[in-house]
């Protein structure tokens, strides 16, 4: 019961700041691109992809300094020694990693020019993007000792602090940009925001273990890197299906294909990422299942119902988001920057594919399975790249660029992830999740159908509207789906079992 308590507090600490943190991005990027304009949004846009790819430098060090600090605290007796061990040496490699990551993006400074088409001088784009690295590298410099909490399954402890102090730099940069302040002023002050942050994040962390600072360990702690060349190649992977596209349409297209590309995703990570929260709150927690005392079958039924979650939120962000997404953005910036239908199904199919991926990820994180997929993942990559590439050479169309990722997915993670887990770790067959994900299709098909006449008769000419009638229809979704999940999925229903005795508890 207290590993599901603290799973609840760790995945609420992420959600409720996030949707106000979430809110609050949506308004800062319609007056980033009202007050600054087009060139500076498919800027700021490029430099979170350019930052993505170089942030492989941490390599997965994350993970395995996770992994490192799991063993320890799942044990009753918390050897403390070795834990200091562990934290002195992520602090040591996170400084050099940080450091490392300004350097390199000092050198792509001077590269800009080439990955964007707009009428900004060299020198003008270096002193932002500089800017906004040093923004960016902040974090590594301060994370260490967050990764003690996040293996203690006590993250929210500081989610809360951390989300705050994003709340208030959202609001400070949309303060700025509704005045029109120059992009360099506004990174300047969020550097300050976030360093502060950081710094009062990690004063809580060693409030709680004091002992992080005072006992000095009798031997150096050196993490087992064996494994390392697997993670960076899965680390690459993502960065490539993540950024690939906004960097070739940055270089390739306008800045409002960047712009409608930008938005789009923006909305859809949105969503994605609530989803990926509630993972990243779960993960210590099945890291913990797997390194404790816990039988297979526990095992099975745990990873099986966090599967049913992420398949039941897949299936529900895809359907409301083909219904109300459209209508959203005619609203938020334009009729202009609308995507074509064939686009947005596209961006929709990827995020089906990274939601339900997820609690694959999830075992592949907790155990170390990196070597195992290091081939598969690297095979993604390529292929992703080289059809990205050439589509959109060929056709000049942000739409191909997905396609190609689409492919890439469907030829190599999306069958192999799941077939090697089932197969390996669990030792049980694959039929019963291959069920899932056909009743999944059957209802987006459905509800595609009932869109399309739907759509043809909903009039939404203002936010009020737009979010009855997509309450609406979420709401009639999310019952149909609960139906259908209920009747046909056994583990669907011990999550509702357990939903309830949760409730029911809390009462008493």
């Amino acid at each position: 019961m207290k590993r599901k308590t603290q799973t609840i507090k760790n995945v609420l600490s992420y959600l409720i700041p996030y949707f106000i943190i979430a809110i609050l991005g949506f308004v800062k990027l319609k007056y980033l691109l009202s007050g600054l304009g087009v060139e500076i949004y498919a800027l700021n846009q490029l430099f979170i992809q350019i930052f993505a790819y170089i942030s492989i430098l941490e390599g997965g060090i994350g993970v395995l300094i996770t992994q490192a600090y799991y063993k320890y605290f799942a044990d009753e007796n918390i050897d403390k020694n070795k834990i200091v061990s562990i934290f002195i040496a992520s602090k040591k490699i996170l400084n050099k990693i940080a450091t490392l990551m300004i350097i390199i993006g000092i050198v792509v400074s001077f590269f800009l020019n080439i990955l964007t088409n707009n009428s900004l001088s060299l020198i003008y784009m270096q002193f932002l993007f500089i800017l906004y690295i040093v923004r960016s590298a902040i974090e590594y410099f301060m994370f260490a000792p967050r990764f003690v909490l996040m293996a203690n399954q006590e993250v929210y402890k500081i989610n809360i602090t951390l989300n705050i102090y994003k709340i208030v730099e959202a609001i400070v940069e949309i303060i700025l940009l509704i005045y029109k302040q120059n992009y360099a002023l506004i990174l300047i002050f969020t550097i300050c925001i976030r360093f502060f942050a950081y710094f009062m994040a990690n004063r809580k962390v060693y409030k709680k273990f004091p002992w992080l600072k005072t006992i000095n360990p009798t031997e150096t702690y050196n993490f087992d890197t064996k494994g390392i060349s697997a993670i960076v190649s899965i680390k690459v992977v993502g960065a490539v299906n993540d950024n690939t596209d906004i960097l070739l349409i940055s270089s390739f297209l306008t800045p409002m294909a960047v712009t409608i590309y930008s938005s789009y995703n923006y909305i859809v990570k949105f969503l994605n990422d609530i989803v990926i929260q509630i993972g990243n709150g779960t993960v210590a927690s099945f890291g913990n299942v797997i390194y404790g005392k816990d039988s297979k079958d526990k095992e099975i039924n745990v990873f099986e119902k966090i599967n049913t979650f992420f398949l039941f939120a897949a299936t529900f962000f895809f359907i409301a988001l083909l219904f109300s997404i459209d209508k959203f953005v005619i609203l938020w910036i334009g009729k202009e920057s609308l995507i074509s239908k064939v686009g947005l199904i596209s961006m929709l199919v990827i995020m089906y594919i990274s939601i339900v991926l997820k609690p694959f990820t999830m075992v592949r994180d907790s155990i170390g399975l990196f070597k195992e997929f290091k081939k598969v993942a690297i095979f993604e990559a390529v292929i992703n790249a080289l059809l990205s590439f050439v589509f959109i050479l060929k056709f000049k169309k942000l739409e191909v660029v997905l396609y190609a990722t689409i492919i890439a997915r469907l030829l190599t993670t999306m069958w192999y992830y799941p077939k090697y887990i089932y197969k390996n770790i669990f030792n049980i067959s694959i039929l019963n999740y291959l069920k899932k994900n056909l009743l999944n299709i059957f209802s987006i098909v459905i509800f595609s159908f009932i869109i399309a006449f739907i759509n043809k008769y909903v009039l939404v000419t203002n936010y009020f509207n737009w979010f009855l009638y997509s309450l609406v229809f979420c709401i009639i979704l999310l019952l149909f789906l609960i139906l259908m999940y209920y009747l046909f999925d056994n583990s669907f229903r011990e999550l509702i079992k357990d939903f309830k005795e949760m409730i029911f508890k809390r009462k008493e």
